[in-house]
């Protein structure tokens, strides 16, 4: 068996979904070491999968470290990033 222990190691996850607030679909995740990467690739992957899908595309960024194996978010909110009108926009949760 192997087991992996990352504890302490802090990550960023990003993630990219489609759908409404009452029905989301992940479409893809990734964790990276620093927020500028992760938010880069929220914004590539924003700006070609949301012309594509012709639905709603999120992505979302969050700071979080590693319990052994189990990846726990930091308390503080990351970004929510949205495409509007080709452009990409970053916002904190529920503002």
């Amino acid at each position: 068996m192997i087991r992996i222990d990352r504890t302490g190691e802090r990550t960023w996850r990003a993630w990219l979904g489609t759908g409404d607030a009452s029905s989301l679909t992940q479409l893809d995740v990734a964790e990276f070491a620093s927020a500028s990467a992760a938010r880069s690739w929220v914004e590539q992957r924003l700006l070609a999968t949301g012309t594509r899908l012709g639905a709603p595309v999120y992505g979302s960024v969050d700071s979080g470290r590693y319990v052994g194996a189990r990846w726990e978010p930091a308390a503080v909110p990351g970004l929510d990033a949205d495409l509007v009108d080709g452009r990409i926009r970053w916002r904190r949760p529920g503002a």
